[in-house]
């Protein structure tokens, strides 16, 4: 959303001496000034006092033309201060007051368009379409076909070319270019700049890189001498250097970047020029100014991702994070060139760091904010609720989810000055190992295409932290398409596919592909750290059997960490040993009965389907697992509770809400629905806003008469349901849980780019959980029962909980050989 959008209701404000209601301004030229001047704290603080006092001024005082100019100048300064959401939030309740006050008047079309040109900013294009579709159609009827209905015409061809309708957006830019060229109104200048910039982008997507060009650089040269379009110039600009970097003329790219250096950037402006700059030097060989302004692009974006706004990926309008979590992934991609520079490496370990710490502390943040804040706090549960009822498919609830999520925000912004990310850095990780410990961050990079090559292959690689090294060491180890069929064919396989992985002996595909490369680094080794990424949390490291017939994990101590800064927390000892144990779960007494209805918990139960802990039939031998962890507990005299039958239901789990035992035992079906494509329509009616952390409710766990609770479509968020989804445990307090022990099929899976172990494992660390012991692949019934109750017996002998899950899994190998019985299991620190 740009600055002209208002210039039109600006000017109405002009006219009206009532304007200044305070001393602040003599004339909205000196506010306008101090806008385009970058000075925005006393400009929005005079807008919020104007628009609260016009809105509780009388009927016959209260002027729609000059209220319209405010909120939509002071929604468009908002997101030139990156607060989009306080933007939305602003709009929304300016169409909400004008509708229910009755006061919609023939200019309050424009805070639609604003809206518009928000949420497109915000790329959520279909919304925006929405809201953008409508005025242009009322214009068209109207016959007013001129500059204002060009302007808004181009902003939906934007919207259309983001949402893959390229030959609309062209159709809709050219009758755009036709009009304002012929046009000769009062505002041209701005409109055709406004015009020519959109022009530029789809002409690009569509790799017309001349014409792309032809109408980029008329923008830039409309906005480079006026004074009132900084921010208009310095997109242009950018524009045309991306352009000149896809047409391979890098020496004109950075000719036009240098020029922007020196300007008043905002936080984000500042990623995207230092992203240019060094995009082009890459292509150029300039190692040393390539790695410069990468670091200087990814500093940038965690800076203004510590901030509020973005570090909560789940809320309803989110899409900012995921743009600037896949930015700093790719700044990793100067690996290609440039592996053995230190700064790069540093730059790229702390870039891994910094996702993977946002990530686990979103919702842990947010909870302990409403711990102190009965506002904070009525708001939260209230929006839990409402996402809750989205479990029926009922989307009526979304409108006001969002409007809660925004006011949400703004009122912890009130609250909060500081940052909402531990930032660690490699060194502080370095200061925490120990001689003969190292720490690996598993990270995804790749090159950057030259011009219109193909793209370039996702490739994995190792980040080596030692003891006493200068820097972090870096090696190659293979293609995202090596793990990706591997991983296919040895799931496919089920207990054939996986014990070729697996045993000594075999082909030794994983150690190839995996651990090859890093072994000559780390042979020293005694401990080693290692947090995966993205496919490679699919297997079990530890498990990886070498050429010397032995498995990694019996050569070192292999701890896998959700991130190798949590070497960097302080630890805890455990204080109480008490634990809750749920296992022999009586999910219902007739299945055949079951009708879905068509409901979340109904296609829950259609996709579980086979005899492991997949399915939702009785498990017998979780009884017998059960029973025995809760007898040998007790005999060590630890306070034990034991959750069986009907007994076991969700409620029970709920209640362990900020006063959890310090370890949780749950021998369940769990539930992982990627890849099930005949419900994907379903869950994006569900999550409309977010396809990034759909897993969190993809995934789950089934509590008692689940399947009685899933015959009924109707939700009622109080009710004892039986299906947990990851999501809902989030919400829950667990912070004084140690340990968590989920013995269920694939709890330790995860599937998305920002997401380094899966939903379940998410959704307990966001809880507050220390270690959680989780499942990869399909565990056979009897068997995962055996290794329970042997890892518990290794527990209350005083052994150390990972030395622990590799005695039993040891123990239960003597029983059966075959790994598929067994590797699936791996503990998450």
């Amino acid at each position: 959303m740009k600055l002209k959008y208002v210039i039109l209701l600006i000017g109405l404000l002009c006219s009206l001496s009532s304007f200044s209601q305070k001393d602040d301004y003599d004339s909205v030229e000196q506010l306008v000034n101090d806008i385009h001047s970058r000075r925005f704290e006393k400009p929005v603080n005079f807008m919020k006092r104007q628009i609260v006092s016009m809105e509780s001024d009388t009927i016959s005082q209260f002027q729609d033309t000059i209220y319209i100019g405010l909120v939509s100048l002071l929604a468009t300064t908002y997101v030139q201060t990156n607060q989009p959401y306080s933007a939305d939030s602003i709009l929304s309740h300016a169409i909400n007051y004008l509708t229910k006050t009755k006061r919609i008047s023939s200019y309050a079309y424009s805070l639609y368009v604003t809206r518009g040109a928000l949420l497109a900013r915000m790329e959520n294009y279909d919304s925006a379409a929405r809201c953008l579709n409508p005025v242009v159609q009322s214009l068209k009827e109207k016959g007013e076909k001129g500059e204002n209905y060009a302007a808004i015409l181009s902003m939906l061809a934007e919207c259309h070319r983001n949402l893959g309708r390229l030959d609309l957006a062209v159709k809709e830019i050219e009758e755009s270019i036709y009009i304002i060229e012929n046009s000769d109104g009062y505002y041209i200048h701005s409109n055709k700049l406004a015009i020519y910039q959109k022009a530029g982008a789809i002409y690009a997507d569509l790799k017309l890189f001349d014409k792309a060009e032809e109408y980029t650089k008329q923008a830039y040269i409309l906005s480079k001498n006026e004074e009132t379009f900084v921010s208009e110039f310095i997109n242009a600009a950018q524009n045309l250097a991306t352009i000149y970097t896809n047409q391979r003329k890098y020496i004109d790219a950075l000719d036009i970047l240098d020029k922007l250096i020196n300007l008043p950037l905002s936080e984000i402006e500042k990623t995207n020029v230092y992203d240019n700059i060094y995009l082009a030097n890459y292509f150029l060989n300039n190692e040393l100014e390539t790695v410069k302004y990468a670091d200087l692009c990814s500093r940038e974006i965690r800076k203004v991702s510590s901030s509020f706004y973005s570090s909560f990926p789940t809320m309803t309008i989110e899409n900012l994070w995921d743009k600037m979590a896949m930015q700093l992934m790719l700044n990793m991609g100067i690996l290609e060139k440039f592996s053995s520079n230190s700064q790069a490496l540093e730059m790229c370990y702390d870039n891994a760091l910094f996702l993977k710490n946002l990530s686990f502390e979103q919702t842990k943040n947010l909870r302990n904010i409403s711990k102190n804040n009965p506002e904070v706090a009525r708001i939260y549960k209230n929006i839990q609720k409402l996402k809750y009822a989205r479990l029926a498919g009922d989307n009526s609830f979304l409108d006001e989810l969002n409007q809660q999520e925004k006011y949400l925000i703004d009122k912890v912004r009130e609250l909060a000055s500081h940052n909402f990310c531990s930032s660690y850095n490699w060194k502080e990780v370095q200061q925490s190992l120990l001689p003969n410990e190292y720490a690996i961050e598993i990270i995804t990079y790749s090159g950057f295409v030259d011009g219109n090559e193909d793209s370039p292959a996702l490739k994995y690689g190792a980040l080596i932290l030692g003891y006493d090294m200068n820097a972090p060491i870096f090696v190659k180890l293979c293609t995202n398409k090596q793990i990706r069929e591997v991983q296919i064919h040895s799931l496919s396989e089920r207990e054939i596919g996986i014990n070729r992985l697996y045993k000594k002996g075999t082909a030794t595909i994983l150690y190839d592909l995996i651990w090859k490369n890093i072994e000559p680094i780390v042979k020293d080794a005694r401990t080693i750290y290692i947090s995966p990424q993205l496919g490679l949390q699919s297997f079990n490291l530890g498990f990886i059997p070498c050429p010397d017939y032995k498995y990694i994990n019996e050569k070192y101590n292999i701890q896998i960490v959700s991130s190798t800064s949590i070497l960097c927390k302080e630890k805890i000892p455990w204080k109480d040993y008490n634990i809750a144990i749920y296992g022999g779960i009586e999910y219902s007494k007739d299945t055949k009965t079951l009708e879905t209805k068509g409901s979340y918990r109904g296609i829950v139960l259609d996709a579980l389907s086979d005899t492991t802990r997949g399915a939702y039939g009785f498990l017998h031998f979780s009884e017998i697992e059960a029973d025995s962890i809760y007898a040998l507990m007790c005999n060590h005299h630890y306070l034990s509770k034991l959750y069986k039958g009907s007994a076991a239901n969700e409620e029970s789990f709920r209640n362990l809400n900020n006063n959890s035992p310090s370890i949780i035992h749950i021998a369940t079906h769990g539930f992982y629905l990627v890849g099930f494509k005949k419900y994907e329509d379903y869950f994006a009616k569900l999550i409309p806003y977010s396809k990034n952390d759909r897993n969190m409710l993809l995934s789950g766990l089934l509590f008692a008469d689940a399947n009685t609770a899933l015959k009924d479509s109707v939700y009622d968020q109080t009710q004892n349901d039986g299906v947990l989804t990851a999501e809902e445990i989030s919400y829950l307090d667990l912070s004084n849980t140690k340990l968590v022990v989920l013995s269920a099929c694939e709890s330790a899976v995860g599937v998305s780019m920002q997401e380094d172990i899966g939903g379940l494992l998410k959704a307990f660390k966001n809880a507050g959980a220390e270690h959680i012991i989780a499942s990869l692949w399909d565990v056979p019934d009897d068997a995962t029962s055996k290794l329970m109750i042997s890892f518990y017996r290794q527990l209350v002998s005083g052994t150390e909980i990972h030395e622990a899950l590799i005695k039993a899994q040891q123990e239960v190998a003597k029983l059966y050989p075959d790994p598929y019985y067994w590797a699936g299991f791996v503990i998450i620190d």
